[in-house]
């Protein structure tokens, strides 16, 4: 900061400068010859101009608390210096038209200390955007502008996949992870936004429009952040080495609306988001009536599903799989329901995607194993060798315990383990975590087959499904809708079919309704079947007679006849 006395400048009634005296040069940056009878408002920053009429209100209306006032003065080489207002006086009677007496001091220095202080309070240290702090302080600014007709809306954003980085690849993948959302986030945000990090994976932007165009900025965010990335497993390892992860985000939309005060407004941006994360996680929503309903679903849901999971208030059913040339049931798929006693029956995307948010999905997967294996030992003891499969999450897998539970399962309920089959997502791919393939490895060691389930519905890696001690490859439904009209859906079907064949694995086409894409499916080799068409889920109880009374006529006819396919 420059030394010396303040300089006084005495103004007249129009604001122009009459005198100036001390070290003008050393504390303004100009001549006194440079000042006279120079406005002063034209030499303050565009930004700052309102400062001498802020300096007469208070002196006009006796409030000390408007000085000190500080404001930028541009100097002769056109650089700026932060000037405080130390003291200011008028010139005569208390006549509106008086001119102004103002002690003026250079504070420069200060300022930009004081300014470095506000800068690292309001900034995020990792990613160098603003803060929540900031994000608050914003969105106030724009509860203000609202309510002078001026459009803004709040976007949440909330990364999918990052806990399994931050898990699997180290903390600092993980920092890198949020660095690199915060650069994309950055990039899309346009021109008066703000873009801050709320903590954690929590992203927020203030957006300067009104919910169109909020709207179409989540969306473009959604697509910039969902992509695959490969991060190095240990410490000072090439990126190529490492495990690939998914990752999306999910956002929330709410609009600014005068009289909602700031804390309302995020919370129902807040609702938006936790609404696409029930929904599949990897989109945008905007606030609304029905997204209060939905979230009280929800609410509703996670409040009672660990009381559904530790009292057994769900329920097992189970798919039969039939063998083309067997002609005959040869497996069952074990299939978990919930009945909720107010909200009536819950679909299994809806609580099992509630179930893996919150921490529930090992003991709800360890009862259905307890469960299904214990019904099916029943079954296999009257004479039945079929194979029982039972679908696991990544995050059982993750969760480095599901040896163990399935150990147990067997143990209690008697199964062989070759009559037991798990199934798992190609999410497994996706990770490419190696204590995950050695899970897998130690299951197939048991005894147990291993199934890719939905095979084709997420991100299938050839070179990584050679790896996988898979025995099952399980087409997902997709693929069988619509392949007996479309010749290239019956070609992409028979090349799977081809692969499961090459790598010495059976196939099963799921989903299969009708006896169109049931003859398809068999002219191009698929031996195995489910789907409605051969079989419904049925209740532990019933299966004995679904499987005895099976009707192989839903076949076709047992010769070979030759099939057409589009």
């Amino acid at each position: 900061m420059h030394s010396g006395d303040a300089v006084t400048v005495v103004l007249d009634a129009a604001g122009r400068v009459t005198s100036v005296s001390g070290p003008v040069a050393d504390q303004l940056g100009r001549t006194e010859r440079d000042l006279r009878g120079r406005a002063l408002v034209t030499l303050l920053h565009a930004d700052d101009r309102d400062l001498v009429e802020r300096v007469a209100a208070a002196l006009r209306d006796g409030a000390p608390d408007g000085l000190p006032a500080t404001g930028r003065l541009q100097t002769t080489d056109g650089g700026w210096r932060d000037v405080e207002v130390s003291g200011a006086a008028r010139t005569g009677t208390r006549r509106s038209d008086d001119g102004l007496v103002l002690h003026l001091r250079d504070v420069t220095e200060r300022r930009a200390g004081q300014r470095e202080l506000e800068r690292l309070a309001y900034t995020d240290s990792l990613t160098g955007l603003p803060n929540r702090a900031r994000f608050m302080v914003a969105l106030e600014g724009a509860l203000d502008r609202a309510t002078r007709g001026r459009r803004a809306c709040v976007l949440l954003v909330d990364l999918d996949g990052f806990k399994s980085v931050n898990d699997v690849a180290g903390h600092d993948a993980g920092d890198r992870l949020l660095c690199e959302v915060a650069d994309s986030l950055r990039a899309e945000a346009r021109e008066g936004d703000l873009v801050a990090r709320l903590g954690g994976d929590e992203f927020a932007l203030v957006v300067d429009a009104g919910p169109a165009e909020a709207m179409a900025l989540g969306e473009r965010l959604v697509a910039r952040l969902d992509r695959t990335r490969r991060y190095g497993a240990a410490p000072g390892a090439p990126d190529g080495a490492g495990p690939v992860f998914r990752v999306s985000a999910s956002v929330g939309l709410a609009e600014v609306v005068p009289g909602i005060d700031a804390s309302a407004t995020v919370r129902e941006a807040d609702l938006a988001l936790r609404t696409v994360k029930a929904q599949g996680k990897n989109g945008v929503r905007a606030s609304g009536e029905t997204l209060v309903e939905e979230s009280a679903r929800r609410s509703r849901l996670a409040r009672d599903l660990p009381v559904a999971v530790a009292e057994g208030r769900l329920r097992l059913v189970h798919q039969p799989i039939v063998g083309v040339l067997e002609r005959r049931v040869t497996g069952v798929e074990a299939l978990v329901r919930w009945d909720h006693p107010v909200l009536g029956p819950v679909s299994p995307e809806e609580f099992i995607g509630l179930a893996e948010d919150d921490g529930l999905i090992v003991p709800l997967q360890r009862w259905v194993l307890e469960t299904a294996t214990a019904e099916h030992a029943r079954l296999v003891a009257g004479g039945r060798d079929i194979r029982l499969g039972v679908n696991i999450s990544a995050r059982h897998l993750q969760a480095r315990c599901l040896v163990e539970d399935v150990t147990r399962a067997l143990e209690r309920s008697g199964l062989p383990a070759r009559l037991l089959g798990i199934e798992v997502t190609e999410s497994v791919l996706v990770d490419d975590d190696e204590r995950l393939l050695a899970e897998l490895a130690e299951l197939s060691a048991l005894g147990c087959s291993v199934s890719l389930d939905d095979f084709g519905k997420g991100y299938s890696s050839l070179a990584y499904l050679a790896r996988l001690p898979v025995d099952v490859l399980k087409m997902d439904r997709g693929f069988v809708s619509g392949i007996d009209t479309d010749p290239r859906g019956a070609a992409l079907v028979g090349s799977v079919i081809d692969l499961g064949r090459t790598l010495g694995m059976d196939v099963v086409a799921e989903g299969v309704e009708t006896a169109a894409q049931r003859d398809v499916l068999v002219g191009l080799g698929c031996r195995h079947l489910q789907g409605w068409l051969t079989g419904r889920p049925v209740p532990a109880a019933d299966l004995a007679g679904v499987v005895d009374r099976f009707d192989p006529t839903l076949l076709g006819p047992e010769a070979d006849v030759p099939v057409v396919v589009p």
